[in-house]
């Protein structure tokens, strides 16, 4: 049915996550591929830091 998905899980919701895997596993069907997806709250700031612009001095 679909050839990518990609699905955000929360690990600390396990019991919601599965059911939604399950799901996905059934639109995926047999050729599509799954990418599962867990953000950890309070650490894009920390590790993406580097990447964003500062102001310049004015």
């Amino acid at each position: 049915m679909y050839k990518t998905i990609i699905m955000p899980v929360d690990v600390f919701e396990m019991a919601l996550s599965d059911k939604a895997v399950r799901h996905a596993e059934f639109l995926a069907q047999q050729d599509g591929v799954i990418h599962l997806l867990h953000v950890l709250p309070g650490s894009a700031s920390f590790t993406m830091s580097r990447f964003y612009r500062r102001p310049a001095a004015v």
